[in-house]
């Protein structure tokens, strides 16, 4: 397969702790590219096949194999003998199975592929160097974060999560040193350009936010009060009545006669008419200040010419309406609200008052006071009701389960034989005040979420009290006593998966907008003037959300070299595909810096890997990475004897390697790698002023003459100073710090320059 000499083969694979590698077929994997994206994660496919009397491993149901189990897959090599692959710890994201080949396909990916498709930035949200907004903190923020700063945050192959810098060991001032190399012909098994054809622009133009005002903070546990409330009329639900004169002719308009004294009647018997006899004992009552009240002050006619009539009654109410949320769950959402109503009495159970006022018309209504002085009750504000909702949470910050309590009056519950004991003639003979004070609860509704890895199973339990059947408020009345229901929804779609509970309205930080220009090159000619500057917008991902101006400018001058580094290194990188070589498997990280060389020109890229594709089967193992430029190093290449063939003959499945004295390809005397030359631009901004003044004899300033023709004369010279160095040969400029004319204009003979100072400092 090319470079032999260190040529990597399946080992093992387990599962969830349990051995597969009889059934293993292949492995493959890719990383993100670290190009604007911080978090750099990994997903792939294992595929298990069956082989002879092997039992099938079909996953027709899609539950072999639970989200989140861990995966870990060995290779071995001859010098490193058995060691995990890079990418060799992942967990199970889903599987396929197809039952034509009897193939198992296992979906995988790491931590960070896991919180992607949850959303749940809680392991990591706390390494972001750039600090977020509360109400930003997703996933795809957080990348930006880092992505902001020029640094990348990974899972290594041991399942930690580790962040560095992708350009680690480069600067303007040299390349960090390659940790393998590959060689067209020899060890890479292809090679291709990352961006053909696509322009380099010349200049970008960055923008970047910085905040105008101090920094928003984090609004969880914050409690959210809504009160309504309400003015309005009621009718009252009892029945009433007026005496009124009888209506006369428009023809025969009299003068209304005065109501004729009202008599006092004899003792038990009736005052008026057929009225009942008023009793002569004491009412019973369960309460004093509740209890129906015969008579009263009311007087009315008792004319015999005066009529009774009904009357129906309105009332002006008030209601109040409270609602108190608190955000205290995962990313400030709502964890629990509670609600209250307070109205009048009367609307909780109208039943209740007009046959209260019944009752007490039935003891002293007469003819003449046909509502008996029975005053109008339940006009009083009560708690009608309350309620109550609670969210819980899973360690992903998914709603697992919400609990609703309904609790209303015991009044709204009864009915007539709670509080009448019986009837003769139709008319309650005993009465049971039942004060609206004392509360139960009414309904329980728990709905609880159970995710499969393909479909959300939804159960719903209902409790209601035995009054919402109408059986009255005798005995335990509690919802949780009474009777109880279940509903199973199962969906692989969305349609059992709940509605996101609401988030804290978060404030965001006000910020303004800079703009910085970063100089890559001159790369185009005029005429025409269309062919450049070719300058591309480009913004900051994230807000930079410090307060002080010098953490502002560090991170905003890191990113502006990880976006130059990665725009240049696009245009001049290449894919390179090779064998899984040990110096390969060895430390593995994203921006791993290596060198490629080609023997055609003797040219040696410094490039860095980025965006790798793994593959493995039985019996090889390759890397394909888009390998990002940074310079050309002027070292030298030594390739040992220990190689068998090149790349481009198939070399079969291999075997032992043949020995040789020469190790590892390795590159020597690098002193420089030449990134190119660095461009700077500044602006310099000259304001002139000149001043003629006149002056006499004596030194007071006299009229100036008319006609009189001055030409001042001015001189402008501006120049610059500074210490210029470079990773190679140094010129001096001369003592007033111009450039020698042998110099040719430039004071740097090789290597990319380098400001090591204030350039233009006086």
């Amino acid at each position: 397969m090319g470079y032999l000499g260190n040529a990597t083969r399946f080992e093992s694979v387990t599962i969830n702790g349990v051995n597969f590698s009889s059934h293993f077929v292949s492995f493959t994997c890719s990383d993100a590219s670290a190009n604007k994206n911080g978090l750099i994660s990994t997903t792939g496919d294992l595929v298990f096949g069956n082989y002879g009397e092997m039992p099938s491993m079909e996953d027709y149901d899609r539950n072999a194999f639970k989200r989140g189990h861990e995966v870990i897959v060995n290779i071995s090599s001859p010098g490193l003998g058995t060691v995990r692959h890079p990418r060799g710890l992942l967990y199970v994201i889903s599987t396929a199975y197809e039952p034509q080949s009897d193939e198992l396909l296992v979906q995988v990916g790491c931590r960070l592929a896991l919180a992607a498709l949850t959303d749940d930035t809680s392991e990591f949200i706390d390494l972001a160097p750039v600090p977020l907004d509360p109400a930003q903190r997703t996933y795809a923020n957080v990348s930006a974060s880092f992505a902001a700063a020029g640094k990348y945050l990974f899972q290594d192959n041991q399942g930690a999560l580790v962040q560095g810098d992708f350009f680690d060991g480069d600067s303007f001032a040299g390349s960090a040193a390659g940790e393998w190399v590959s060689v067209y012909g020899t060890t890479a098994l292809s090679v291709s350009p990352l961006a053909a054809g696509n322009a380099i622009p010349d200049q970008i133009e960055l923008s970047y936010q910085v905040p105008s005002d101090a920094l928003a903070t984090n609004q969880s546990g914050k409690i959210e009060i809504t009160e309504t409330l309400s003015h309005y009329f009621l009718q009252y639900p009892a029945t009433l009545f007026i005496r009124k004169p009888p209506e006369l002719p428009e023809s025969e308009p009299q003068e209304p006669r005065p109501p004729a004294p009202r008599p006092k009647p004899p003792a038990k018997t009736s005052g008026c008419g057929n009225s009942p006899i008023p009793p002569s004992t004491d009412l019973p009552s369960s309460g004093p200040s509740d209890s129906p009240t015969p008579g009263g002050s009311e007087i009315d006619s008792c004319s015999e010419d005066y009529e009774t009539r009904q009357q129906t009654t309105y009332v002006p109410v008030t209601k109040t309406s409270l609602s108190r949320s608190t955000y205290s769950g995962p990313s400030a959402q709502l964890s629990d609200t509670y609600s209250e109503t307070y109205g009048p009495a009367m609307e909780v159970n109208q039943q209740y008052y007009a046959d209260k006022m019944a009752y007490c018309r039935s003891l002293s209504a007469t003819s003449c006071s046909p509502n008996g002085g029975c005053k109008m009750e339940g006009l009083n504000n009560v708690k009608q009701s309350y309620s109550t909702v609670t969210n819980y949470y899973g360690a992903a910050g998914e709603l697992s389960k919400t609990v609703t309590d309904n609790y209303a009056t015991r009044l709204s519950g009864a009915i007539p034989s709670d509080y009448r004991s019986g009837e003769i003639g139709g008319e309650g003979t005993f009465w049971r005040n039942i004060y609206p004070t004392s509360m139960y609860r009414v309904t329980r509704q728990t709905t609880e979420y159970i995710y499969g890895r393909n479909q959300t199973i939804q159960d719903t339990y209902t409790w209601s009290s035995s009054t919402t059947r109408g059986s009255g408020i005798n005995g335990n009345i509690d919802a949780l006593s009474g009777i109880k229901t279940h509903e199973r929804r199962i969906s692989t779609t969305i349609t059992a998966n709940p509605i996101r509970p609401d988030t804290a309205n978060t404030v965001t930080t006000s910020t303004t907008e800079r703009t910085t220009t970063i100089v890559l090159s001159s790369n185009y000619i005029t005429p025409p003037n269309a062919a450049g500057p070719y300058v591309v917008k480009e913004s900051m991902p994230v807000p930079v959300l410090f307060e002080n101006d010098s953490q502002i400018a560090s991170v905003v001058n890191a990113y502006s070299y990880y976006l130059r580094s990665f725009v240049l290194g696009d245009a001049y990188g290449i894919n390179v595909a090779e064998t899984l070589r040990d110096d390969i498997v060895s430390n593995w990280r994203p921006g791993k810096p290596f060198r490629f060389y080609d023997p055609r020109s003797g040219k040696i890229s410094a490039l860095r890997m980025d965006a790798c594709s793994w593959g493995l089967d039985a019996s090889e193992g390759v890397v394909a990475t888009s390998g990002i430029w940074g310079g050309f190093s002027n070292g030298t290449i030594t390739i040992p004897s220990n190689l068998s063939g090149d790349s481009r003959p198939d070399m079969g499945s291999g075997g032992t390697p043949p020995a040789g004295p020469g190790g590892d390809i390795s590159i020597g005397g690098e002193t420089i790698v030449d990134s190119g030359s660095y461009y700077w631009e500044v602006n310099i901004d000259v304001t002139t002023a000149v001043t003629k003044d006149f002056w006499g004899e004596n030194g007071i300033l006299p009229i100036t003459p008319t006609g009189l023709v001055a030409e001042p004369g001015a001189t402008l010279t501006i120049w610059c100073t500074g210490f210029i160095v470079g990773p190679g040969d140094l010129l001096d400029t001369e003592g007033d710090g111009g450039i020698p004319i042998e110099f040719l204009g430039s004071l740097v003979t090789a290597g990319a320059t380098v400001i090591d100072a204030d350039l233009f400092a006086p």
